[in-house]
C-alpha cells in the first residue's frame, strides 16, 4: 500500500539498504541538527521535518529529502483528488489481499496489541466472551471479531467481550460500583428512588405473577389495576401518602428514572425506545418522590402516526407508556396525562398524540376517556386482529423485532419463532392547540370517530384498598 506521506516515486527507494557485511549503508549520523529549505514551499525548516533519504547525503542534502513532510502529504492528497477511483480500487485490492494485516494494524493502533496477542488471549478464554461465555461476537452475527475491552484510563487490555457485554459495561461507565448497584437492583426487583428505606418493595416477578392471578380470578380486571392491588396486598401502603394533587408537579425525566416505575407497573414490562419521558412528582413522607411516568415514542410503527394523513405524521407522537404508583391519589392519572402532553407539545412541537388500550391487558382506555380523548375504534385501518410473533422464550413481539434482527419469516420459523393472531388495540387521539387548530386536525382524521367502549359489569373496589387511595385503570 502506498504511504500517503511520500511525495514522489523517488522516495519509494529511500530505505536503508544492507551492504554485504550486513550493515546499513545509510548512516543517521549524517543528519545534522540544522535547518534546510524545502524545494517546494521554499520555507526553511528543521531537518526533522523532512523524510530521510540515502541519496541526499552530504552538507547540502543533509541526509533528508528535498520536500518536507507537509508538502509530500499535500501532493499525495492532490494526486488522490485527481483520480480517487484509482486509489479506492488499489486500496480495496490491498485490503482484500491482506485481511489479517488490516486487523493487526487496527489492533496495534487502538489497543497496542498485535493480532497474535489477540489470538493468544482468545485461546485463553477458550473462544468465549470473558463475561457471558457466548462463542458468537454479536447476537445479530454482523461482527466477526470479539470486542477488545480495555481500561479507558490506563489503556490496559482486560479481555475480549461480545458486543452486548462490551456495550453494557460501557453504558454503565466502566464503574464497578454502578455495576454492583445494578446487580442489587435486578436481584431486588427494582427500588423506587426517594421511597423511605423502611418501605422495601418485593420482587417485581412476584408482584406481576400475583396480578396475573387476580386477572384470571376476576373477569374484567385490567392489569394495571390488578398490579396496584397486588402491590398493596404484598407491600402495603407507605406512610405519608398524599391525599390530593395540590403539591404535584410534572417535569422531564430520564429514561432510567422512568424505568423505575414503568418496568414494575406497566403491562408490557419493558421500556421500548422513548423519545421523551415525563415524571409526576408527589410528596411522600415529606420527600419529593417520583409517583408516575409517561413515555412518548414511535414504537407503534411509522404508519401509526398517519392519523391526519402522511403530511401531518411528523407532528404525531404516541403515548407509549404511562403509569402511576399504587399510592397516588385517585385522580393522579387524569391530572398527569394532560400536563405531560402539554409539556411534550411545547418542548418538541408535537400536535397530534395517540395512545392504545390493549384488550390483552383488560384495558378499555378509561383514563383517555376521562381526559376527553377522541376514540377511533379497535384496530383502525387493519381490522379486529393483529399479527404478532412469539419468540422461542414465549415473549410476544411485533414483526419490527424480526426486521431489526435481520430475520425473514422463514428464518424466524426455522429458529423456533411462531406467528400468532391477537386482538387489535383500541386507538385514542388528542390534538394539542387552540380550538381552531383542533377543529382543523379533526377534519383531517383518516378514520371515523366512534363512541367510547364501556366496561360491563363494573369492577368493585376491594375492601383492602383504603378509601382515599383508588387504583386507576387505563
Amino acid at each position: 500500500m502506498m504511504n500517503d506521506n511520500l511525495c514522489d516515486m523517488d522516495l519509494q527507494d529511500d530505505v536503508d539498504k544492507p551492504t554485504d557485511d550486513g550493515e546499513s549503508e545509510f548512516d543517521e549520523s549524517r543528519i545534522t541538527n540544522s535547518t534546510k529549505e524545502c524545494s517546494c514551499c521554499k520555507i526553511s525548516k528543521d531537518v526533522c521535518d523532512f523524510p530521510k533519504s540515502v541519496r541526499n547525503v552530504g552538507a547540502v542534502g543533509k541526509g533528508v529529502g528535498s520536500w518536507c513532510y507537509s508538502c509530500c502529504s499535500q501532493k499525495a492528497k492532490d494526486r488522490r483528488a485527481k483520480n480517487p477511483e484509482k486509489y479506492r480500487k488499489a486500496n480495496k485490492r490491498w485490503r482484500d489481499g491482506n485481511p489479517d494485516t488490516q486487523v493487526d494494524i487496527g489492533l496495534r493502533r487502538h489497543y497496542c496489541i498485535s493480532l497474535s496477542d489477540y489470538v493468544s488471549l482468545l485461546d485463553k478464554q477458550r473462544g468465549e466472551c470473558a463475561i457471558c461465555g457466548v462463542t458468537a461476537p454479536s447476537a445479530n452475527g454482523r461482527k466477526k471479531h470479539f470486542s477488545v475491552d480495555h481500561d479507558h484510563v490506563t489503556g490496559v487490555v482486560r479481555g475480549l467481550l461480545c458486543s452486548e457485554c462490551n456495550s453494557g459495561i460501557g453504558l454503565l461507565k466502566d464503574d464497578a460500583s454502578i455495576l454492583k448497584r445494578a446487580v442489587r437492583y435486578i436481584e431486588n426487583g427494582g427500588v423506587l428512588r426517594g421511597i423511605p428505606s423502611s418501605f422495601i418493595p418485593q420482587s417485581t416477578s412476584v408482584v406481576r405473577t400475583r396480578a396475573q392471578q387476580m386477572m384470571r380470578e376476576r373477569s374484567g380486571l385490567c392489569f394495571q389495576r390488578a398490579i396496584r392491588e397486588a402491590i398493596i396486598e404484598i407491600e402495603g401502603i407507605p406512610t405519608g401518602t398524599p391525599v390530593g394533587m395540590g403539591s404535584a408537579r410534572v417535569t422531564p425525566i430520564t429514561k432510567a428514572q422512568a424505568a423505575e416505575i414503568i418496568l414494575k407497573y406497566e403491562w408490557l414490562g419493558e421500556m421500548g425506545h422513548p423519545r421523551a419521558c415525563y415524571g409526576l412528582w408527589l410528596p411522600l413522607g415529606g420527600v419529593d418522590t417520583l409517583a408516575g411516568a409517561i413515555c412518548f415514542g414511535t414504537n407503534a410503527g411509522t404508519n401509526a402516526g398517519n392519523i391526519c394523513g402522511v403530511d401531518k405524521s411528523s407532528e404525531a407522537m404516541c403515548l407509549e407508556r404511562g403509569v402511576c404508583v399504587h399510592w397516588a391519589p385517585k385522580n393522579a392519572a387524569s391530572w398527569f396525562v394532560p400536563r405531560a402532553v402539554e409539556m411534550a407539545a411545547k418542548e418538541h412541537g408535537w400536535r397530534i398524540f395517540y395512545a392504545y388500550s390493549d384488550p390483552a391487558a383488560g384495558e378499555i382506555g378509561t383514563i383517555y376517556q376521562a381526559c376527553n380523548w377522541i376514540y377511533l375504534g379497535v384496530g383502525p385501518g387493519h381490522g379486529a386482529t393483529r399479527e404478532r410473533w412469539k419468540r422461542p422464550d414465549g415473549k410476544s413481539v411485533s414483526s419490527r423485532v424480526l426486521r431489526a434482527r435481520g430475520l425473514g419469516a422463514k428464518e424466524a420459523l426455522a429458529a423456533g419463532w411462531s406467528k400468532e393472531k391477537v386482538p387489535a388495540r383500541g386507538k385514542y387521539v388528542w390534538f394539542e392547540g387552540d380550538s381552531r387548530m383542533k377543529k382543523v386536525y379533526r377534519g383531517l382524521l383518516v378514520h371515523p370517530v366512534v363512541p367510547y367502549p364501556k366496561r360491563s359489569p363494573p369492577i368493585s373496589l376491594p375492601s383492602s384498598v383504603p378509601g382515599d387511595i383508588v387504583v386507576q385503570e387505563r
